[in-house]
């Protein structure tokens, strides 16, 4: 009784610890983003849909996330939604904490240092802003999974919460099922090196009820994901392609690719990244010189069980890596950015357990190693923020003189005057690189300087930000002319001009696009229905026209590519892509197209047609 009441004393004081730790290296970090309004790219489209239905990310696959907006409340302070995910790095601290049973004070501010300053944290807040605290809510899901897993003893309850926890956290988003995978790995990998003979042989079990309840997890997942389309009456749109999973000779290249992007990532650290880079180099070659010596201490005993385990052992330190970068392998990089990357700072747990236990210099060497890091993170998040900050006020200031020059024209009426833009925000002269800020640009969102970065977040943004009501038309109902083409880019007099009742605002250069490919039709062949794998890199929209250009494939097949929409149909030009042949293991580079069609493409359908076989393969793509 004695014991148990000073363990909970103990977790107590943790926990404490954690949520104290938490909140003061988050609001050192990421304050600024926090208490200043600097919404941009997605956050504006977030913001501006907080109160839809969330069907976009249902048909994400993440269809958890309206259920716990609707339990959560449909909030719009950014600091709240920062709040919260601090509770929940917190949480996640204390779980990983009692996990790998570290107790003392000071590992526990390192830990939680690490877990709330990374770059994951960083852009989130800076350019996913209403969706930080989602995001979190997935991490601590996924970590409270792998708690459950280790620490429950029975092991029906041991495997039900922890199937159900990590069911959510897939269902809010995928990418943490890489925590999940981290901390059970560290766990596994980390007690087999400590323990004696026989204890070693009981982790055997963990790994066998980590791999059922991940199966049942994904059962659980793919029925819920079933039912929430049925439900919207719509369907899914991931971002995994199941036929370069499934294609072995794809294996080998992404495996050793995954390790590449993993130690990529540690570099993201943008302020004083050579530093930064030497840090990490030590820190690597400090924990495998301990590796190194606990193996030796096994294996000297030369008893064979004891040289198996150290073999076993030697493998599972190879692919530490691996595990924590398995979202990159998984998408085969098509999705690889820091959101996905919070895995990556649970590694540092390692650094922090496998300490001498002689050489006291080493562990205070550690710790300040330690702290320059989380230091770093801090400033880096700042000047993170700070370019945001700037880019959201210039991005402001720009909109009040547009709004007012088109006020300015005869004719004009706000909120009834149809409105088109010509070009884009982000392309126009007055968004200038901060050249202060290019070692920020690495990170995911951070390279524009206009808040407004692709089509929808314009109208967001004079929408929710400037609360102006005009009436942006869709790009497909602009009307496109020679007067047009010869208007000046704003701010310049004339770059805001009523034709014909309309209001056009010409905001860059308008792009000469290819002339248009040559229109054909099918061949009577057959239709199969084979999933086929492709990628739009890039569609641009000028003067009517649309320009595509991509990749696709089936299996190893030589295709032609044909684009549809509307009845007419346009042959692509083939182009070489090795890189997409590297990439999933394809006998040939000929996988790319290109092509121009007379308008503008909203729905369309692309064609792959084998004339060797005498067959048509097609996906429907929707804008």
């Amino acid at each position: 009784m004695i014991v148990q009441k000073k363990l909970s004393e103990d977790n107590i004081s943790i926990l404490k610890s954690c949520l104290f730790w938490t909140f003061i290296w988050g609001l050192l970090a990421h304050s600024f983003a926090l208490l200043n309004l600097h919404y941009v790219h997605d956050s504006l489209v977030i913001s501006a849909n907080f109160i839809g239905e969330g069907t976009w990310e249902i048909a994400l696959g993440r269809y958890f996330q309206p259920i716990y907006v609707f339990f959560r409340g449909k909030i719009a302070t950014i600091w709240l939604a920062g709040i919260l995910a601090f509770l929940y790095i917190s949480i996640v601290t204390f779980l990983i904490s009692d996990i790998f049973c570290i107790k003392k004070q000071s590992l526990v501010a390192l830990l939680s240092g690490f877990l709330t300053t990374n770059v994951t944290i960083t852009v989130l807040l800076a350019t996913y802003i209403m969706g930080t605290d989602t995001f979190m809510f997935a991490n601590l899901m996924a970590t409270c999974s792998a708690w459950c897993a280790i620490k429950i003893k029975k092991p029906v309850p041991s495997m039900i919460t922890c199937v159900l926890f990590l069911t959510v956290s897939l269902a809010t988003y995928q990418a943490y099922f890489a925590v999940f995978l981290i901390i059970g790995f560290l766990y596994i990998f980390y007690k087999l090196l400590t323990a004696d003979t026989e204890k070693a042989k009981l982790l055997l079990h963990l790994f066998t009820k980590a791999l059922v309840c991940i199966s049942l997890s994904l059962i659980l997942y793919k029925i819920g994901i079933k039912i929430s389309l049925k439900i919207i009456n719509g369907k899914l749109a991931g971002y995994i392609d199941w036929n370069a999973i499934t294609n072995i000779k794809t294996i080998i290249p992404f495996f050793f690719k995954t390790y590449t992007s993993f130690f990529k990532t540690y570099a993201h650290i943008a302020f004083h990244r050579s530093i930064t880079n030497v840090i990490h180099i030590f820190l690597l070659t400090y924990t495998f010189c301990i590796f190194a010596k606990l193996i030796y201490e096994r294996i000297k005993t030369k008893n064979k069980q004891d040289i198996i385990i150290g073999i076993i052992e030697c493998v599972l330190f190879t692919l530490i890596p691996f595990v924590a970068n398995i979202m990159f392998f998984i998408t085969r990089g098509k999705n690889s950015y820091e959101l996905t990357k919070f895995s990556f700072y649970i590694v540092y747990v390692l650094i922090l357990v496998l300490q001498p236990k002689r050489f006291p210099p080493a562990k205070k060497i550690v710790y300040a190693l330690s702290i320059l890091i989380i230091t770093f993170n801090v400033v880096t998040a700042n000047q993170v923020y700070t370019k945001r900050k700037l880019a959201y006020d210039a991005t402001a200031y720009t909109v009040t003189r547009m709004l007012t020059m088109m006020s300015m024209e005869d004719g004009y009426i706000e909120g009834e005057t149809p409105v088109a833009f010509i070009g884009h925000f982000d392309s126009n002269p007055l968004f200038q690189n901060y050249e202060e800020f290019d070692n920020v640009n690495i990170l995911v969102g951070q390279k524009q300087t206009s808040s407004i970065t692709y089509p929808g977040t314009e109208s967001a943004f004079i929408k929710y930000i400037m609360n102006t009501r005009i009436a942006i038309l869709p790009y497909s109902d602009s009307l496109f002319s020679d007067s047009i083409s010869d208007m000046p880019v704003f701010p310049a007099k004339g770059s805001c001009k009523m034709i014909d009742g309309m209001m056009f605002v010409k905001l860059s250069d308008i792009p000469t696009l290819p002339s248009t490919n040559k229109e054909t039709s099918l061949p009577p062949y057959s239709f199969r229905e084979d999933e086929i794998s492709f990628y739009i890199d890039n569609k641009i929209i000028s003067l009517g026209k649309s320009h595509l250009r991509g990749w696709a494939y089936h299996k190893n097949d030589t295709c032609r590519v044909v684009i549809e929409s509307d009845g007419h149909f346009y042959e692509a030009d083939i182009e070489s892509r090795p890189d997409v042949q590297t990439a999933f293991g394809l006998d040939n580079d000929k996988h790319g197209f290109s092509a121009t069609v007379p308008q503008k493409l909203d729905n369309y359908t692309l064609y792959l047609i084998n004339d060797e076989k005498k067959e048509i393969y097609r996906a429907k793509i929707e804008s």
